[in-house]
């Protein structure tokens, strides 16, 4: 069986998060990992997909997170499932990076211990050192044996990865900042730890250079901006 497919699961609203969905499906454009698909669960107005890679599940009726993302735990059948949240931005080697950490290690469930925080308008405040679930990746059989997600709208990805913990499924870490999480206030600080108490200067270098090029976040903040202002195609409209 092979292990390449990435299948991207992206819940949404439409035309609610119209703004935001449009720039995480360029994000999911200009991945360089290939073989990938993304399906796209919304429970908004319907949509219709313009790409050969990109399916959507339009739901007639609003339902909990955890069973959104079981639909497309479902759909992703034998493949990886990375999640893909319609508000955030995943830099172009974000999906390469968990491949070759989860290929090289034999991994079935592979995160990101580090990330960039950034305000409504994607402005970047800090760097955060904390797993971010947003960044997982996970084999969909592996998740699927365990039950899949809670049917709640809270903490769903947490008690997946209790779950993928507690049946001591191979986990590890992909270490490179790829994934800006957007947070949605006028101002973000750089006092963010969550109980860390640690401050994070904008200026500070938030890469290994040994495993990846120094990065400073104004160069981190370059580089996102040229990813969100770069044409790709359009992968959905309204139905």
């Amino acid at each position: 069986m092979s292990r390449d497919l990435v299948s991207c699961v992206c819940l949404t609203q439409w035309p609610k998060r119209i703004e935001t969905l449009a720039e995480s499906l360029r994000a999911y454009a200009m991945q360089k990992h290939s073989p990938r698909r993304l399906f796209i669960i919304n429970d908004g107005a319907p949509l219709r997909s313009l790409a050969p890679d990109v399916y959507v599940a339009n739901l007639k009726s609003t339902i909990t997170i955890g069973e959104k993302r079981n639909q497309g735990l479902a759909l992703a059948e034998d493949s990886w499932i990375a999640t893909w949240d319609d508000d955030d931005f995943a830099l172009p080697e974000h999906l390469s990076f968990l491949m070759h950490e989860a290929q090289s290690r034999s991994l079935d469930y592979v995160r990101c211990p580090i990330y960039a925080l950034a305000n409504s308008r994607m402005e970047i405040g800090c760097i955060v050192r904390k797993v971010q679930e947003a960044t997982a990746m996970i084999w969909a059989p592996t998740a699927r044996r365990l039950g899949g997600y809670p049917h709640v709208s809270f903490a769903e990805d947490v008690t997946m990865r209790v779950k993928l913990t507690r049946s001591q499924a191979p986990s590890g870490f992909q270490p490179r900042l790829t994934y800006i999480y957007r947070r949605h206030a006028k101002n973000v600080t750089c006092r963010v730890g969550w109980g860390t108490g640690q401050d994070r200067r904008v200026t500070e270098c938030v890469q290994d250079q040994k495993r990846w090029p120094r990065l400073e976040t104004e160069e981190l903040q370059a580089y996102l901006d040229y990813c969100r202002n770069k044409e790709t195609p359009p992968l959905v409209e309204p139905a």
